[in-house]
């Protein structure tokens, strides 16, 4: 599933497995002027929804937004 957050910010999260067992993979992709952020996390034991995601790169996204005049979402 692909969830747009904003003009230019996209998260994607997907279950799999491996040898080690079942995993959670999740992928955030913030763009503000000339500034890109992309998040990745692997998660053998728990599963982030979006707004845990987002909570936990929000500082750095409103650093990004301050610094390039983007507005924050």
């Amino acid at each position: 599933m692909i969830d747009t957050v904003g003009d230019d910010s996209f998260t994607y999260q997907t279950s799999s497995s491996d040898d080690l067992g079942d995993f959670t993979f999740s992928n955030m992709l913030v763009a503000c002027g000339d500034l890109m952020l992309e998040v990745s996390s692997m998660s053998y034991i728990s599963q982030l929804d979006q707004a845990e995601l987002e909570e936990l790169v929000a500082p750095v996204v409103q650093r990004m937004s301050e610094d390039q005049g983007c507005p924050a979402y």
